[in-house]
C-alpha cells in the first residue's frame, strides 16, 4: 500500500498555494505600504511641479482618491475573504471561543487576516483623505 497512512497519524494539513494561505495576512499591509508610497510620490510631484495644466491640484486629488478606492477595496476584499474562510473553519462555536481558543492555525491565520485586512484598509482610507482635506504643500511665502 503505497501512500497509505496509518489509522492513528495524525492528519497532514490542507496545501495551498502560497498566495491563498497567507495572502489575507499579509495582503493588506503590502497594500497599505504601496499606497503609501503612491501617495507620497503624487504629492512630491504634486508640489513640485506646481500649479501647472498636467499637475493642477484638482489632477493629483483625482489620482490619489482612485488610488484609495482601488487599493481601500483590495484590502477590504482580503478581509471578508478572510472572514469567510474564518466562519467557515469554526462552523457551530460560540465567537467567544472562536477568538480566545482557536484550534489550528490555520483559524489563527484567518482571524488575523480579518484583523489585519479591515485594520489596514482604514489605514489606507484615512491616508488617502488626509491628503485631500488638507493642504499637503507648503506654502511658499
Amino acid at each position: 500500500m503505497t501512500g497509505a497512512r496509518p489509522a492513528d497519524a495524525p492528519p497532514t494539513p490542507a496545501r495551498g498555494s502560497l498566495l491563498a494561505t497567507w495572502g489575507p495576512v499579509f495582503g493588506a499591509p503590502f497594500l497599505w505600504a504601496i499606497h503609501f508610497a503612491a501617495t507620497y510620490l503624487s504629492l512630491t510631484v504634486a508640489c513640485d511641479v506646481g500649479g501647472t495644466a498636467a499637475m493642477s491640484a484638482a489632477w493629483w486629488r483625482v489620482v490619489l482618491v482612485a488610488i484609495t478606492i482601488v487599493l481601500g477595496g483590495a484590502a477590504v476584499a482580503g478581509g471578508v475573504i478572510a472572514l469567510r474562510r474564518w466562519r467557515a473553519s469554526r462552523e457551530g462555536s460560540p465567537w467567544t471561543r472562536a477568538v480566545a481558543e482557536p484550534e489550528s492555525i490555520d483559524e489563527f491565520r484567518w482571524l488575523l487576516g480579518v484583523l489585519l485586512g479591515f485594520g489596514f484598509a482604514a489605514a489606507i482610507v484615512l491616508t488617502g483623505l488626509l491628503p485631500t482635506v488638507l493642504e499637503p504643500c507648503p506654502s511658499s511665502a
